[in-house]
């Protein structure tokens, strides 16, 4: 179902917008935008509250590349505020509270990479079992 909005545009006539044209890619079930690791650590330190100066500090970084990656996150994201970076991230589960970024997510890849790892062990002991055959 297509959520309607109302709005009053600057001559008084009512228009009807669709919702859809207004949301956000999490919204839509689209996957989030790549970020690199240090974007990510720069946008979690933003959503802590941190200030360019303290980022930079923290990371060894320049406050220009502080500021460089923060303008790539909020192209990423399509905002430009550091407080809509740090919602929208929050809200698209890129990060959590807890401080983490992505954490479901790489504790599931790490599961899935120890699954793989027994399973290539067992066809290692197969074909070693059948090589002295």
């Amino acid at each position: 179902m297509i959520d309607k909005r109302i709005i009053q545009p600057a001559h008084g006539k009512r228009q009807e917008l669709k919702g859809r044209q207004n949301l956000q890619w999490y919204e839509l079930g689209k996957d989030p935008p790549k970020f690199t690791h240090r974007q990510l650590e720069v946008l979690l330190r933003v959503a802590q509250g941190f200030s360019d100066k303290e980022i930079a500090a923290e990371l060894g970084l320049t406050k220009n590349s502080v500021q460089a990656h923060l303008k790539a996150i909020y192209r990423k994201l399509g905002v430009h505020t550091r407080t809509e970076a740090a919602i929208t991230a929050y809200r698209a589960g890129i990060i959590h509270q807890s401080g983490s970024f992505y954490k479901d997510a790489l504790l599931a890849l790490q599961k899935k990479v120890q699954a793989l790892a027994v399973e290539i062990g067992q066809i290692a002991e197969e074909v070693g079992t059948y090589m002295e055959k």
